[in-house]
Formats: structure tokens, sequence, C-alpha cells
């Protein structure tokens, strides 16, 4: 079964022409393992997302459409906080401990507040 990325990523494979041992060759991946992320049966690599942005001349919509597929398809996230305070590393702590019993509204001013920085 296709993930939400795999699909975004095979509309837009497909879109551009390109097989996949061409986009896989052109991020430094094999074709089988783009085969198996494309199907959802993989986790996506760290930085393929950035790469085929930089490949492939993608429309502001397809950058949007596959940065939003990869957040929908995370299950953690790794953040570097080794530049950050101790008062605003404790913020983030906060944030990912009390997030999932988090309200849409609670989420929704949080985020209205990262917004105006």
């Amino acid at each position: 079964m296709l993930s939400e990325y795999g699909k975004t990523l095979r509309k837009i494979r497909i879109d551009k022409g390109l097989t996949m041992a061409q986009m896989a060759k052109a991020v430094g991946i094999t074709s089988a393992y783009l085969s198996t992320i494309e199907r959802g049966n993989r986790k996506i690599p760290k930085n393929l997302t950035q790469n085929i942005i930089g490949h492939y001349e993608l429309s502001n919509e397809q950058v949007a459409e596959l940065q939003k597929a990869e957040l929908q398809s995370m299950d953690s996230l790794e953040i570097e906080l080794s530049a950050v305070s101790l008062h605003k590393k404790t913020l983030v702590l906060s944030l990912a401990k009390n997030l999932k019993n988090m309200t849409y509204e609670q989420v929704a001013r949080i985020k209205s507040i990262m917004e105006e920085n």
C-alpha cells in the first residue's frame, strides 16, 4: 500500500518523466530502495526530500505537498538543541511531552504565536 509520501513522490517522478532508476541515481539511493519508499515500506531517508527539491525544478505546490507528506509520515523527530538555552530546551521538552493531549485549538494558538516570529 502506498504511503502519502510515496504517492506524492511517485506523482512527481512520473510528472517529470523519470524512471525510478533515474530519480534514485540522482538522489543517491538504489532504485530498489526508492521503490520501497514509494510503497511505504521504508522510512524516508534523512535528506531525501531536500535532495529531490534540490535536483528537480518543483513548483511551490509540489514542494509543499512533498514536505507535508513527509511530515505526515514521521513518527519521531530529532532536533539539534546544542546552541539553545536551558530555558528554551525546557520549553521544547514540555511541548513534546504534552503535545498528544493538546486540543486542536491549543495547538493552533501556539502555532499562531510561533508564526509571529
